[in-house]
């Protein structure tokens, strides 16, 4: 019977991407969260997607494959010489949200799963684009295909 591991997926890659120094030269940790972000964050953050799980069983196998994107928000930051673009660090928080996360395998136990249970991570696409009407905002975001076998 397949088996629904979005909760353990979630805890797994947040806390991924909270420990990579790739993701937290650029975004401290404390500022990567889950769905429900804070009313008014602090820029840069990242958050998790709205996941997609599709159930699927085959021989000796029971588990799921969950399309989720995490999301990098940036904002142009400093003046003159000293301006960071936003747009650009929008893009780095991909590449390293990309490094921290594709091709890597978790075990879920260890993140509250009561199943022994892996997650593959396969990335497969990334896009920054402007974030609504704001001229210095950017909004980035990293799609990846979670395989997890049980």
């Amino acid at each position: 019977m397949a088996k629904n591991s979005d909760l353990y997926v979630k805890r797994a890659t947040i806390a991924t991407l909270k420990q990579a120094a790739g993701v937290v030269e650029l975004v401290p940790a404390g500022r990567v969260y889950p769905l429900q972000r804070p009313d008014d964050p602090v820029w840069p953050f990242i958050g998790y997607g709205v996941p997609i799980a599709e159930p699927f069983a085959a021989s000796c196998l029971n588990g799921s494959a969950t399309t989720v994107a995490i999301h990098g928000y940036a904002q142009t930051e400093g003046d003159g010489a000293e301006t960071k673009s936003g747009e650009d660090t929008a893009l780095l928080i991909n590449a390293a949200i990309e490094a921290a996360l594709d091709g890597a395998t978790i075990e879920l136990d260890d993140y509250g799963c009561p199943y022994p249970a892996t997650a593959h991570y396969t990335c497969v696409g990334s896009q920054v684009i402007q974030d609504g009407s704001e001229a210095d905002k950017f909004h980035g975001f990293v799609s990846f295909r979670i395989t997890v076998s049980s």
